[in-house]
């Protein structure tokens, strides 16, 4: 229990200090978080007749707020690698509430997945990756691309492995060391672009929920793109700050040199 402990303390101490070094997108993640709260309040008072396929819509929109939550977080204990795996989940769960929306006769197979191996299998053919990003659409193909690219840094390969693998030498010989943490206090830049780029990527699992979900729109009226596009917006600040402040780093560090 010791061990346990003693990662829990330093989960702690790397999440106090990014309080303080990652201010500013962690402002943008919780303005974020408000744009979300702000689509499910007016799936409130929206046209919805209670369907399973409609709960499991809007089950599948609360899951990417829940995953926004869950990858900040693990930047901020100095999870680097494990906020991926959040967001490559996020895209999934957008991805499957559109094509819940397309085809609400699948609602039931998803239902069943969980009821023996061959009802599984079919749920799995049925909402495979193949299926759940259509080709055409701009914003599915930019969030497949993002897909991939989560699903290569959240599995074992060495393209995630690579920054963290370390052979070590002791008395015993050569060892192999797996760190617990990555991208702590000394890497606030890249913390800073992975929150960034989290966030860009869930304004484009919002226009995916859109579609998913155009009771919400509808009933929305003007409220909703107002909201959307301040965000946008906002983000587009956050982006040109961040490319001044990493071009002044690398300005500093070459007058230094």
């Amino acid at each position: 229990m010791a061990e346990i402990e003693k990662i829990h303390d330093n989960e702690e101490e790397h999440y106090k200090e990014s309080l303080e070094d990652l201010r500013a997108p962690l402002g943008l993640v919780n303005s974020m978080a408000d744009l979300y709260l702000t689509f499910y309040r007016m799936a409130g008072g929206a046209p919805f007749k209670l369907r399973i396929e409609a709960m499991a819509r809007i089950y599948m929109a609360q899951a990417c707020m829940h995953r926004l939550s869950m990858g900040t977080l693990a930047v901020q204990r100095a999870h680097h690698y494990d906020s991926f795996r959040n967001t490559r989940e996020a895209i999934e769960a957008a991805a499957y509430a559109v094509h819940i929306k397309n085809h609400p006769h699948l609602t039931r197979l998803w239902r069943k997945g969980s009821k023996d191996d061959v009802s599984y299998a079919q749920y799995r053919k049925a909402f495979s990756p193949g299926v759940l990003f259509p080709k055409g659409v701009p914003t599915f193909g930019e969030l497949k691309k993002r897909y991939d690219l989560c699903a290569k840094l959240s599995h074992p390969s060495f393209l995630a492995s690579a920054p963290s693998f370390k052979v070590t030498r002791n008395e015993d010989g050569r060892g192999v060391v797996y760190p617990y943490f990555h991208g702590g206090p000394e890497n606030a830049f890249a913390r800073a672009e992975t929150l960034l780029w989290m966030v860009d990527t869930h304004v484009l699992i919002l226009k995916v929920l859109e579609l998913a979900l155009p009771e919400i729109v509808v009933h929305g009226g003007l409220v909703w793109p107002i909201h959307r596009n301040a965000m946008e917006a906002s983000l587009d600040v956050h982006k040109a700050q961040f490319k001044r402040a990493v071009e002044q780093e690398k300005t500093k560090k070459a007058s230094s040199a």
